[in-house]
């Protein structure tokens, strides 16, 4: 049995230097690169959202979310409803 999921929820709790992302799974491991330093959204076919600095990390390139606060008891939901993501 396999069930496909198309949308998840958290809620943050107290939490420092918080990222939370997503890939390409099926490209992301052929081409991850040596640098150990690099996590998702710093990584080729990959998206995160930088909680610290308030934006979107898309494949290494930031992008300020102005009036982004996210803090304890904030909820960050995906939906992507099994469309593939665009790179």
């Amino acid at each position: 049995h396999g069930r496909e999921i198309t949308s998840f929820e958290i809620v943050l709790g107290n939490v420092e230097r918080m990222q939370i992302g997503w890939i390409n799974e099926s490209m992301y491991v052929e081409n991850l690169s040596n640098d150990h330093r690099s996590g998702v959204g710093e990584e080729e076919n990959s998206l995160a959202l930088d909680c610290c600095r308030g934006g979107l990390l898309n494949q290494g390139e930031f992008t300020n979310l102005e009036g982004l606060s996210i803090g304890a008891g904030s909820i960050i939901r995906c939906e992507q409803k099994g469309t593939l993501p665009e790179y």
